[in-house]
């Protein structure tokens, strides 16, 4: 679950002092933020994270694992700046591994809880990236690099054999 205030597609982060929300959201004040600016063919094209929100929308409406919250399952990671969970409801499974760090890229292994995803010891799996397209052959020990220079998370749905 995560919500977000308008404005910050348009990658507005400078926070209010002494608080942890941004300075200029809407709760204050009216701000004409151009949207009309940011879509294809104006003059700040390609500079919002509204495509990539809405990627991250679909993949959340189109994954029924992705509407529940008590079938969160946590995986180890060797760099506690990285975060791994599984999400699994029926033969829908999806795996996050997501870099915490804003500031540089990491890179880790990860290790999986098989049996929480439905496999057994041993077994393979395709993992499909739903944000890049991207496939790897996984199992239980997955070497991950995320970040600054990349992709910083992966959202992958498990494609069995």
């Amino acid at each position: 679950t995560y919500g977000i205030y308008a404005g910050y597609e348009l990658v507005e982060h400078v926070a209010r002092p002494g608080a942890e929300e941004q300075i200029d959201n809407e709760k204050y004040e009216f701000k004409d933020r151009r949207w009309a600016d940011y879509e294809p063919g104006g003059a700040k094209e390609g500079q919002t994270l509204a495509p990539y929100l809405t990627r991250l929308n679909e993949i959340r409406r189109s994954h029924p694992s992705l509407m529940w919250l008590r079938n969160i399952t946590f995986h180890k990671v060797d760099d506690g700046a990285l975060i791994v969970f599984s999400m699994k409801r029926g033969d829908d499974v999806v795996i996050v591994v997501a870099n915490l760090d804003p500031h540089s890229t990491r890179q880790s292994w990860v290790h999986l809880d098989l049996e929480a995803l439905g496999l057994h010891p041993g077994e393979w799996f395709v993992a499909h990236d739903l944000i890049t397209d991207a496939s790897w052959h996984w199992s239980e020990h997955n070497f991950v690099r995320l970040g600054v220079d990349g992709e910083p998370l992966h959202i992958i749905e498990l494609r069995r054999d």
